[in-house]
């Protein structure tokens, strides 16, 4: 490993002593000036099995369309993490190739600039986050079949390509937080998704889960999504959380064992299909409906306020309502105590 970060470096361009360097695999140059990635800057490190190339917060502006190639045979992991590049620039950059070279790329041998080829690249986690990227397309990320994660955090993001997620069949985990996205679709294709976020958002619905088998957590946390359906979360038998706090969720009626009809949430534990499940809501409770027949049980399960305990059906509500009323008492105690 090659730790350049925090320093003052201006430019990326390395010398042939770095083509020597046969065992480097992590490269950081991170929280530098660069501002400018030119074409050749890397071109030492092609014969270099580079897995991992960190320019997060370099004050990168300019990526030439070529500049990554020299690395793409083996990187599999890049971050470009809090650069203000232009949308236009990173889609060309990601893509591997400038577009007027596509037909080009096979037969032009005189050409002083590298060409990337349009084989699938073997990057496995893509991070662009904290820049305003606004659309994420499948010309931008295509190419990067083998991706597991996918980080556009803080992307300013609008809109994402529907069948971007047809060339993303492996990923695992998704990272599309604090955006303004009031849609998502097609997420269904993507088998393997295992986490997805989408917290501080401008999603009106639940996004569509259908099929998604192996997903363990999903956060929609600071939406406005109104309702939950009934059949969302039928058939997900390895997920163990879901984040919903502030939304504006008013009624949810799903889920295989109970029913739960909350007005701005409170954080309740249940069983989805015979394994432990979570739900986190936000503040304060209307009221909370388990169509169990009086044979089934719950076990005491941890929550996020300490531990709220759901013991047979015929006393779940009254358990609810007394832990509601003693946080209430014990709330107005501390009110009046501070007026006193």
């Amino acid at each position: 490993m090659l730790d350049l970060s925090c320093n003052e470096i201006t430019r990326a361009t390395l010398d042939s002593s770095f083509a020597q360097l046969t065992s480097l695999r992590q490269l950081d140059l991170s929280r530098n000036r660069i501002h400018y990635l030119f074409a050749t800057d890397l071109q030492p490190l092609r014969h270099v099995p580079l897995d991992v190339l960190n320019l997060a917060e370099t004050e990168l502006s300019v990526v030439d369309d070529y500049a990554l190639c020299a690395v793409s045979e083996n990187l599999k992991f890049l971050s470009l993490t809090g650069n203000p590049l232009d949308p236009d620039n990173l889609a060309r950059a990601l893509a591997g190739y400038a577009p007027e070279s596509l037909d080009s790329s096979s037969t032009d041998h005189n050409s002083s600039s590298p060409v990337c080829g349009t084989a699938a690249f073997p990057l496995v986690r893509l991070s662009v986050g904290e820049m305003s990227i606004g659309n994420l397309t499948t010309y931008m990320l295509s190419h990067y079949q083998h991706l597991l994660v996918l980080d556009a955090t803080f992307s300013d993001l609008v809109w994402v390509e529907p069948d971007l997620f047809n060339h993303l069949t492996r990923l695992e985990t998704l990272h599309l937080e604090s955006g303004r996205l009031t849609v998502v679709m097609n997420l269904s294709a993507m088998k393997n998704l295992r986490r997805i976020y989408l917290q501080q958002n401008q999603l009106t619905e639940v996004v569509t889960l259908t099929g998604l088998y192996s997903l363990v957590f999903i956060d929609l946390s600071y939406n406005r999504i109104s309702r939950v359906p009934a059949v969302w979360l039928d058939g997900f038998r390895h997920l163990q959380a879901i984040n919903i706090l502030f939304c504006f969720i008013r009624h949810i009626k799903c889920f295989t064992t109970a029913s739960v009809c909350l007005s701005r949430g409170f954080a309740v534990q249940t069983q989805l299909n015979r394994s432990k499940f979570c739900l986190k809501w936000d503040l304060g409770i209307q009221h909370i409906r388990f169509p169990i027949s009086p044979t089934d049980s719950m076990r005491p399960l941890p929550n996020y306020f300490g531990q709220l305990l759901l013991p047979d059906a015929v006393n779940d509500i009254m358990a609810i309502v007394t832990v509601l009323f003693i946080r209430c008492v014990r709330d107005l105690n501390v009110h009046t105590t501070e007026l006193n």
